[in-house]
Order: structure tokens, then C-alpha cells, then sequence
């Protein structure tokens, strides 16, 4: 799925983050987590870092916030918040995930896509 954006839009994007292999959350207290964003074809041209969220997401897209859920990025979710740099051009954008643990950099495989197009 795309998201729609207009130029200098400042979108929060959720974030929900699970390993592909078990579909089971990814515990995110302890890793800083990037949004790396560039134009399609083109090269980096934002991190922007993420803000951890309590909860868990469900199968239905409902979020459950119980414990353990109830702390902030033990259910794998987090939120990018973008500023107006970042979609600041028209044009086709993509964005993926980087987790950093420790000494450890995982990133996800999902590439999350953006059309952005000129304000009015």
C-alpha cells in the first residue's frame, strides 16, 4: 500500500515491527530504530529516528495495550515522525526500517512506499 502525501507534509507513520519468521513482535526498548527515506532511484536523503509506542497490534489491527504490551516498544511498534524536509519534492519515495541492539543492525525487508504530490 502507498501513502499519499502532499509536498512539506509532516506525516507520523506507525511502525509495527515482527520477525518474519514467527510473525511474533519484535522487543524494541532496548534499539533505536531509523525510517531511512530516498527518492525513488535516488540516494538517502532522510533518517529519521523513531519514537517508541506501548501496545501490540492484532491480527484485526486493533491494538492491545495489557502488560507487557503497556510499555513502550515491547509490543514492536514505534513511530516515525517526518518534518517538512523530508517530502519536500514531488515524486515517488520508499522508506525502510533500520533496528539497531547493541552492536547489532537488522534491518527490515518491507519497503514502506510514498507518492508525493506538488501542494496547491
Amino acid at each position: 500500500m502507498k501513502i499519499k502525501l502532499v509536498t512539506g507534509d509532516t506525516p507520523l507513520i506507525p511502525i509495527s515491527i515482527t520477525d518474519p519468521a514467527t510473525g511474533l513482535a519484535i522487543d524494541l526498548t532496548a534499539s533505536s530504530i531509523l525510517l531511512k527515506v530516498r527518492k525513488l532511484g535516488g540516494t538517502l536523503k532522510a533518517s529519521v529516528p523513531c519514537s517508541l509506542l506501548p501496545g501490540l497490534v492484532l491480527k484485526d489491527d486493533s491494538i492491545n495495550y495489557a502488560p507487557p504490551y503497556d510499555v513502550a516498544g515491547k509490543g514492536g511498534r514505534c513511530l516515525a515522525e517526518c518534518d517538512a524536509t523530508v517530502f519536500d519534492a514531488a515524486g515517488e519515495y520508499e522508506a525502510e526500517v533500520e533496528v539497531t541492539t547493541g552492536p547489532v543492525i537488522i534491518t527490515t525487508f518491507k519497503i514502506h512506499k510514498f507518492t508525493v504530490r506538488e501542494d496547491l
